[in-house]
């Protein structure tokens, strides 16, 4: 079963997301995207996508707050290695 968090779910959150950002870098803006290219980008059926996402926004939304975690991370380990 494909659920939350399991890895299988995770994959493909990952492909949608690398989908996004591949777009985004292609056509230069959010307006350009839409749901039926990222799923052919990342090569799912969009019933998937819909399984992940409410829409592209809340894509975009998630992909956000997913990248700044990562950016707050990595700025938190970089500074516990300089304070060491």
């Amino acid at each position: 079963m494909n659920t939350k968090n399991n890895q299988r779910y995770m994959n493909t959150e990952n492909k949608i997301n690398r989908a996004l950002k591949s777009l985004l870098l292609k056509e230069k803006s959010l307006k350009k995207i839409t749901v039926r290219n990222i799923c052919k980008e990342a090569q799912i059926h969009h019933t998937t996508f819909y399984e992940h996402y409410i829409d592209i926004f809340d894509l975009v939304e998630k992909t956000e707050r997913q990248m700044g975690n990562g950016l707050y991370e990595y700025i938190e380990a970089k500074k516990n290695i300089d304070d060491n």
